[in-house]
């Protein structure tokens, strides 16, 4: 409807869009009829009794459309920024601690950067250690389970 509306606005014609239930409370219920609806809607034009509705200027659907693109924008930053801190917490990058503040910052171009996190520390043996977490009070996920199952059939 709305590229009909700009067409008779580029055309010079004034159009009206009218409020459906109160035209239709304007006239007591009787048996739909398109001629009587076409008189209805002309007496209330000729009365300036016209129930319109509100349309949304250029400059405001324009503004929508904007408000719309961008907000679909943070969606998909939020969305990523959710996975990063999903993926660094499981994969012990980082403690529950730090990713709850990660400190986002804006870089050059403005999109978020994410801090970095250090990485685990290692004991004598070369090997990285959990970074003080407990590992008997932590609940498994499907990740730490599937890893477990593919080490324990490789060495079984």
């Amino acid at each position: 409807m709305q590229w009909f509306l700009e067409l008779m606005e580029e055309l010079g014609v004034e159009c009206l869009v009218g409020h459906p239930g109160k035209i239709r409370a304007q006239e007591p219920p009787k048996q739909k009829n398109d001629r009587r609806d076409a008189l209805l809607l002309l007496r209330l034009l000729m009365d300036n009794r016209f129930p319109t509705i509100w349309m949304p200027s250029v400059e405001q659907r324009d503004l929508r459309a904007l408000l719309q693109h961008r907000h679909q924008w943070v969606r998909i930053r939020v969305r990523i920024q959710n996975a990063l801190q999903a993926i660094a917490t499981e994969s012990r990058l980082a403690t529950w601690e730090q990713v709850v503040e990660p400190g986002w910052t804006r870089g050059a171009a403005g999109a978020g950067v994410a801090p970095a996190y250090p990485s685990p520390p290692r004991t004598p043996a070369g090997k990285a250690t959990t970074g003080g977490i407990d590992k008997t009070r932590q609940r498994p996920t499907a990740l730490s389970m599937a890893r477990s199952r593919r080490a324990g059939g490789a060495s079984g």
